[in-house]
């Protein structure tokens, strides 16, 4: 690579290269190119990954919902009532902070 990419004396010898050297500007547009579509991929991990956790979470409260009603159907102390109904006041109240 040429030195003038080192040299700190110039601050314009970056740009000076770049309107110069058209070698140098196919590899940096090669490299924003590649950049560019690492970005979308990573992207698109990030979508894929937030839709399955949605999905699990959907799931979840789905098999807690079965548990509340089959907790409800059968005979329970009040012990352990009282402790499900905290429970969950504090998943409702988890839900509306919103974390």
């Amino acid at each position: 690579m040429n030195s003038m990419w080192l040299d700190q004396t110039n601050p314009h010898a970056v740009m000076d290269l770049l309107q110069t050297d058209s070698d140098t500007r196919s590899v940096l547009a090669l490299r924003r190119q590649r950049n560019r579509e690492s970005m979308q991929r990573s992207r698109q991990r990030q979508r894929d990954l937030l839709q399955w956790l949605r999905k699990v979470v959907t799931d979840l409260e789905q098999q807690y919902h079965a548990l509340q009603l089959r907790a409800v159907a059968s005979p329970m102390s009040k012990d352990a009532c009282n402790k499900t109904t905290r429970y969950a006041k504090a998943v409702e109240l988890l839900k509306r902070v919103g974390a």
